[in-house]
């Protein structure tokens, strides 16, 4: 297949959809520990709480800031969260597919985006 092959376009675009896809039944479940710690701190951050001064977590508060820019613009339902962060997901999943195809080509970056699709 090589460079020439044109297909891979499709393929990331097939594992987007999987990502997505398998992830939309659950739209409705209850947020697990760390997805309901960055909840409560994105609420926290919208009502005023400084990271690292007022709330502390351990990790970076991208995912704080996240949280809050999410709830504050699609409301605090399961579904909203569940949607964007799944999105968030399938960037993510992008960003690895163009690491990986720049690195090592285009059959290690689907291969890659599908590992990181298993894993997230």
């Amino acid at each position: 297949m090589g460079e020439a092959y044109n297909g891979f376009p499709a393929a990331l675009a097939t594992v987007l959809f999987g990502s997505f896809l398998s992830r939309w039944p659950f739209r409705h479940a209850p947020l697990i520990r760390d997805e309901g710690e960055y909840a409560l701190l994105g609420q926290l951050i919208r009502e005023g709480a400084v990271p690292y001064l007022d709330i502390y977590y351990q990790k970076t508060p991208f995912t704080f800031y996240w949280m809050s820019a999410v709830q504050a613009i699609f409301g605090e339902s399961l579904p909203a969260l569940r949607v964007t962060t799944a999105i968030y997901g399938m960037v993510i999943l992008v960003a690895v597919y163009a690491l990986a195809r720049r690195l090592s080509g285009p059959v290690a970056g689907i291969a890659a985006a599908l590992a990181m699709a298993v894993l997230i």
